[in-house]
């Protein structure tokens, strides 16, 4: 359930929602099951469970 306010942190087992301008995930289309992955960084793992496309304003 998305709160719609933004953290600084996050915790393992936290779900959190990110919001970018690139990324290498197939987003969910067409019929077609979104990609799933992780995103690792210097001190984070992110796993991917599901991807949209951006709302259109």
């Amino acid at each position: 359930m998305s709160s719609g306010r933004r953290v600084a942190h996050a915790s393992t087992g936290d779900e959190i929602e990110l919001v970018l301008n690139e990324t290498p995930f197939y987003a969910e289309a067409g019929g077609q099951s979104a990609d799933k992955g992780l995103i690792t960084g210097d001190g984070f793992v992110v796993e991917v469970l599901d991807v949209q496309r951006p709302v259109k304003a």
